[in-house]
């Protein structure tokens, strides 16, 4: 089980992105490594954090789409959701978790969408700069 929020431009999934620029934009993000084509992770030993990340193509009913089934081409891929899931054993009810929700805010606001926690249903506030929660757990 786990604790999962996604990050898009609105509940019908109606804006998108390039494969390759979501790839770029995580690429940029502290403690975040690629470990396939459309998956990441977001870890940081240290202090148990750990983070799977999804690249995803979800239609207007919600439901991921296999990017296997899409065109191979990493420039026309339509990413329109990005999907964080935080196993609920990394999950620590403390200042560390601060990290998942800005991790998700960086995200957002790099391609300006919103941060909807699945749990709820609703958008998350804007978060804290990612660099600036890292350095507050010094």
């Amino acid at each position: 089980m786990s604790y999962d929020f996604e990050i898009r431009s609105d509940a019908l999934y109606s804006g998108g992105s390039s494969l390759r620029a979501v790839t770029e934009v995580l690429s940029h993000i502290p403690f975040v490594s690629q470990t396939s084509e459309s998956t990441f992770e977001f870890t940081l030993e240290s202090l148990d954090i750990y983070a799977e990340i999804y690249c995803e193509y979800m239609n207007d009913q919600g439901e991921s789409t296999d990017l296997s089934e899409i065109e191979h081409n990493p420039e026309v891929i339509l990413i329109n959701c990005v999907r964080v899931c935080v196993p609920y054993a990394n999950l620590h009810r403390d200042k560390r978790d601060e990290l998942y929700t800005s991790l998700g805010g960086e995200v957002a606001k790099q391609l300006n969408w919103k941060v909807v926690d699945l749990q709820i249903n609703a958008e998350q506030a804007d978060t804290g700069d990612i660099r600036a929660v890292l350095e507050s757990l010094k």
